[in-house]
């Protein structure tokens, strides 16, 4: 469930420094090129990994893991993923994706790196001045805390919750919405919380942020 009003995703630029800053944080001293987007027949979006190794075993060639990255007005990501390396030594991305106007992503190889059936976080880097993107971040990390807490760390695709637990994912996307919104609106941490109350987001709901980010 993701309920965040959507910014476009962009690929970003081969020479983004942005990008730069995250290759030492990932310990990858090669640089990222971009690969064609080849939509494998039947394949699944957010199932590269499945993809891929479906396709290996019905055309032969390897996988490669490492990458992928992606831009919003106030964030760059790094999204691990897996791409397919034809017969030929060609690499193509064949995992489609939610918007089927991007035709190539931006990849970087990440030779040390492998699937081991359980997922992994994106990397973020807060690329403003703004603290309010900081909270945005830091309930990104509770959000893949949460749905990877326990035995769904190994479930791939949807995962149900229920109860107390429902209770709480909601309140952690509904949290994130409003922080978007508080950022779009030019919003700082002094501004007016978002509640409607007339306290300052800093001493009003702001230190939610680490009591989400502490649930366990």
């Amino acid at each position: 469930m993701k309920i965040v009003e959507s910014y476009n995703i962009l690929v970003p630029e081969l020479n983004n420094p942005h990008v730069k800053e995250i290759l030492p944080m990932l310990k990858i001293s090669t640089q990222p090129f971009y690969i064609n987007i080849e939509r494998e027949k039947d394949a699944e979006i957010d199932s590269c990994f499945e993809n891929v190794k479906e396709k290996v075993e019905k055309d032969k060639g390897e996988i490669v893991y490492g990458w992928q990255f992606w831009e919003q007005p106030y964030m760059i990501e790094a999204e691990f993923h897996a791409v397919w390396k034809s017969p030929t030594n060609q690499l193509i991305d064949i995992t489609p994706k939610k918007d089927e106007s991007v035709k190539k992503i931006l990849f970087v190889v990440d030779e040390n790196k492998t699937f081991n059936g359980k997922q992994t976080d994106n990397i973020r880097i807060n690329t403003t001045t703004s603290q309010i993107v900081d909270d945005i971040i830091e309930l990104a990390k509770t959000r893949y805390r949460f749905l990877n807490k326990g035995e769904r760390a190994n479930i791939i695709g949807e995962i149900k919750l229920e109860g107390v637990e429902a209770d709480i994912w909601q309140a952690i996307n509904g949290f994130s919405f409003f922080l978007d919104l508080m950022y779009k609106h030019n919003c700082t941490v002094d501004s007016k919380c978002f509640c409607g109350s007339d306290n300052e987001y800093k001493n009003c709901h702001r230190p939610l942020v680490s009591v989400l980010n502490h649930y366990k």
